[in-house]
């Protein structure tokens, strides 16, 4: 366990020493242990005092990370936890990136629709110096492999964007659900200690819980839509014939 002075309890988790009294005068951190007319701190003020730089990160004002603490404080770490757990390697990482011109070579065209579509289900990002990041350049190559097929680009970017919205529908019903029949639960019986796992394994497994049905259901549902497009144009040319 360590023991620090507040300098070096500041320094350990890029606070002010100003911040950390403040904390403490706020009672968001408990007191040093004192020896002499110096006061020690160990691992758990070092986990405290980051527990309120993600709380303030979250985008929480100090008036309810103060609130949330004093009240909940374990629980909202649990939480903060839960989280980094829940969204561990979605985090949007843009290590490649291009240019309109390098779209349009690619594409033929990349017009202001494709643009703005390609923007809002998050295809690209758009920087100030002009260049455009790729969190996710699957999306694209998905998108130039519909085309190679003879279907032009905005077409194609526009059912992604109902697939986009489709996806975030289905999201919030199916996180809607585990709120209410787990989480809302168990947070009226008090968040008993031993019930923890459970919730905390259950959130854990909405993501792939999720994908695994869509994966299960998609295919179904695209060869129920062939057959009844191109099952009615049989019929049709049967009826012609």
């Amino acid at each position: 366990m360590a023991e620090l002075t507040i300098d070096e309890l500041a320094r350990a988790v890029g606070m002010t020493a100003r911040n950390v009294r403040s904390h403490q005068t706020r009672g968001l951190l408990p007191g040093p242990t004192m020896r002499g007319r110096t006061g020690y701190y160990d691992d758990e003020h070092v986990e405290r005092l980051e527990l309120i730089k993600e709380l303030q990160d979250e985008g929480l004002p100090l008036r309810l990370v103060e609130r949330l603490l004093t009240t909940r404080g374990e629980t909202a770490g649990r939480i903060l936890a839960l989280r980094r757990t829940v969204l561990a390697g979605l985090e949007q990482t843009e290590n490649h990136s291009t240019t309109v011109a390098e779209l349009t070579e690619r594409f033929g065209s990349f017009d202001e629709e494709s643009f703005q579509i390609a923007t809002s289900i998050g295809a690209i990002i758009p920087h100030a110096d002009g260049t455009l990041g790729l969190p996710n350049p699957a999306l694209l190559d998905t998108a130039a492999e519909v085309m190679s097929y003879g279907i032009p680009l905005a077409p194609t970017l526009r059912i992604a964007q109902h697939v986009h919205t489709a996806c975030h529908d289905a999201a919030q019903v199916f996180v809607d659900l585990v709120r209410d029949e787990v989480w809302l639960p168990f947070d009226e019986a008090g968040r008993p200690e031993e019930d923890w796992p459970r919730i905390s394994s259950t959130i854990e497994r909405i993501r792939p819980l999720a994908s695994q049905v869509f994966v299960q259901m998609l295919p179904a549902a695209i060869a129920s839509e062939i057959e009844r497009v191109f099952g009615e144009e049989l019929r049709e040319q049967a009826q012609a014939s």
